[in-house]
């Protein structure tokens, strides 16, 4: 990993646990970035597991929740990473994101970082997360299926003939998203709403717009089970 941002004082080398990413540029010599052992091993598995709370994370890397807690304060303060809170359908996760100065100094040195296009880690959780329950009841899944002219949809599922399209929304683009959808061959299209404030707004600008659909369907954290079990049910009825 790069240098990291707003670090000053010796450098000691670095002594990753695990290798580097297969898709790092090839040839590349080890960095010097002036953080401790666990510190670069836990910079690693953020990289490599990003969608992981710090339970699995510190277990993984063999660390007891006093050290792992004592590095990732102390990456926070270097401005590392950052802690970034999602809410689920229990309660609440938190993850750890890369900050924007450390994903810029990571693609400075070819280390591969989210795209623009693929949103916030926040949107990729949930893209995640909804892949992985719909593989489960059998849904065969592309994410970020293209659909002409530079549109992308975040899941496009299939079941046999029948098909569905979910994009996950973290702001204000719902409405969009659905009026690009809508004449699409989708048999379903789930505006999911990654909280319930964008879940409303999304709503509200669908009832206040002239749009005449009836194959929307609302999902939020707390409630997409039951939004997969009617997508499901209707699959099995064609």
């Amino acid at each position: 990993f790069p240098e990291s941002a707003g670090e000053s004082g010796e450098k000691a080398p670095a002594q990753p646990s695990q290798p580097i990413p297969e898709n790092r540029k090839s040839g590349m010599e080890p960095l010097k970035t002036g953080l401790s052992p666990i510190e670069e091993a836990l910079l690693k598995d953020i990289h490599q597991h990003p969608f992981d709370g710090v339970v699995r994370r510190y277990s993984r890397l063999g660390l007891s929740r006093r050290r792992g807690n004592h590095a990732k304060e102390s990456l926070i303060e270097k401005g590392v990473i950052q802690p970034v809170e999602i809410p689920t359908r229990t309660g609440k996760v938190v993850l750890l994101d890369f900050t924007p100065d450390m994903e810029a100094a990571m693609k400075r040195q070819d280390v591969p970082v989210r795209s623009q296009r693929e949103g916030g880690l926040m949107h990729q959780y949930w893209i995640h997360q909804l892949t992985d329950e719909l593989k489960k009841e059998g849904w065969q899944v592309k994410v970020e299926h293209p659909l002409g002219e530079g549109q992308a949809v975040d899941i496009h599922a299939t079941q046999g003939p029948f098909t569905v399209a979910v994009e996950v929304e973290t702001g204000s683009r719902g409405i969009l998203n659905i009026q690009r959808l809508v004449d699409k061959p989708y048999d379903w299209i789930v505006s999911f709403g990654t909280t319930e404030e964008v879940d409303r707004r999304t709503r509200r600008d669908l009832a206040s717009s002239r749009l005449n659909v009836n194959h929307v369907l609302f999902a939020k954290p707390a409630d997409y089970p039951r939004i997969l079990s009617v997508i499901k049910r209707s699959a099995e009825r064609t």
